[in-house]
């Protein structure tokens, strides 16, 4: 289903009216301190697809629900910040086309412009981090973690993924005659698009922070550089006596930039590792 944003110029020619004829695009999510943008133009045609100069088509955006590895949707999608919008560099055509920039959101999913005169037409926008590729379970770990609402939370970089394979190697070739060893459980990396991870969406997910849709604070996991282990004492967690040696395992392994214990003395404690 299709969910516009907003028009953001309304006179309507008697013309047919065009996106740049560029079919699908795809860029990245935008980030908190970086933006994503495409730049294309918009035109009118005549019957016979023939320019038409000085044309005032109606521009529009929005978002398809549920892509994007989010299955949930509500009102806040609608912002400027988590959902895509466009600006124009005037309203008229001229003889060249309007110039026209699309504005990425910070989540990964499937958008769409819509340029209208008397017919529409329109052109989808990937929002996507394109060098991200799905994790699938070793002999020594299995992937935890997946809800409903994001059911594909194990897509990361190629390096991420080459370290989490072989810091999963170092503590089972370590640890595997110690009586309390599990393979371990890996959690969140990514979505399977990247950008804005929302874990707490609904209130189904049970974050003390309350019902947060379409922000973090997941957020550096919105890359698919860094990833979770278990280590809350439960079925597949890390043994406690190893927190220490895991940790290093993540460092000598290139997730370093930010390595720690989260969400101590809860049932989702574990290690987080982040090659950011």
């Amino acid at each position: 289903m299709r969910v516009f944003t907003f028009l953001i110029i309304t006179i309507l020619s008697l013309w047919s009216a065009h996106a740049q004829q560029i079919g699908v695009f795809t860029i990245p999510p935008a980030s908190p301190t970086t933006p994503s943008t495409y730049t294309g133009y918009a035109y009118c045609t005549d019957q016979y697809g023939y320019f038409v100069p000085y044309c005032n088509p109606a521009l529009g955006s929005g978002y398809y629900q549920y892509t994007g590895g989010h299955n949930h949707d509500d009102p806040s999608h609608i912002s400027d910040s988590y959902s895509g919008y466009l600006t124009a560099t005037g309203s008229n055509t001229n003889t060249v086309g309007l110039q026209v920039t699309y504005h990425a959101t910070r989540t990964g999913e499937r958008e769409f412009i819509e340029v209208c005169a008397n017919t529409c037409s329109t052109t989808d926008a990937i929002i996507r981090n394109t060098n991200l590729q799905q994790l699938y379970p070793g002999y020594n770990f299995i992937l935890i973690g997946d809800k409903p609402w994001h059911p594909n939370n194990h897509w990361a970089t190629q390096a991420a993924i080459t370290a989490i394979v072989n810091i999963a190697q170092d503590y089972s070739s370590t640890y595997y005659t110690d009586p309390n060893y599990q393979v371990i459980g890996v959690n969140d990396e990514a979505t399977d698009y990247g950008g804005v991870f929302d874990i707490c969406e609904t209130a189904a997910a049970g974050c003390t922070q309350g019902v947060l849709p379409w922000q973090p604070p997941h957020s550096r996991h919105d890359y698919g550089l860094a990833a979770d282990f278990r280590a809350n004492g439960g079925p597949n967690s890390i043994v406690s006596t190893a927190f220490d040696d895991f940790q290093q395992y993540c460092r000598d392994r290139g997730l370093s930039s930010l390595v720690q214990i989260e969400s101590v003395g809860t049932s989702n404690q574990h290690i987080h590792c982040d090659g950011n």
